[in-house]
């Protein structure tokens, strides 16, 4: 399945915030939104969409032992809705993985409180989509790292 990723408004973020439980090793949005429909599998993080294809929030495991520690700080972002675009359609309740087997390495940095997961790409447009969450999304709409705002000092 091909999965793309598209800004579809300006200055709008989802309802919400991103926290890290370390003792749970897991990234939630409080409040939680209550419309999900599936899921955009990044490692074992949930981007979860609705039935439009809306992105609502991210949520899922990300065990702070096995981070590797460096500068990260994510550039400027602008603030917008995104909407997740498919070559065939979603099934309620059952995710798609867009790195299947490949996972992508997760750098901490204890100053900024960032976490990134992939690697931020020359050209990639930063969109942040709920307080703490931000995308980064290439010119052909294909998502190439995800910046979620753990806290300092994990």
């Amino acid at each position: 399945m091909i999965v793309r990723f598209e800004i579809v408004g300006n200055s709008h973020l989802q309802n919400g915030a991103v926290v890290y439980r370390d003792h749970e090793f897991s990234f939630d949005v409080e409040p939680a939104p209550i419309r999900g429909f599936t899921s955009i599998l990044v490692n074992d993080l949930s981007l979860e969409i609705d039935e439009e294809g809306n992105l609502l929030s991210v949520w899922g495991l990300c065990p702070h032992p096995a981070w590797h520690r460096g500068a990260v700080l994510p550039s400027k972002a602008i603030r917008g809705a995104v909407k997740i675009r498919a070559s065939s359609p979603f099934s309620r309740g059952i995710s798609v993985s867009l790195n299947q087997g490949d996972r992508w390495p997760i750098v901490y940095d204890k100053e900024s409180g960032w976490v990134a997961v992939g690697a931020l790409k020359n050209g990639e447009i930063l969109v942040e989509f709920v307080s703490g969450a931000i995308l980064g999304i290439n010119g052909s709409g294909e998502l190439r790292s995800l910046w979620l705002k753990a806290g300092k000092g994990i």
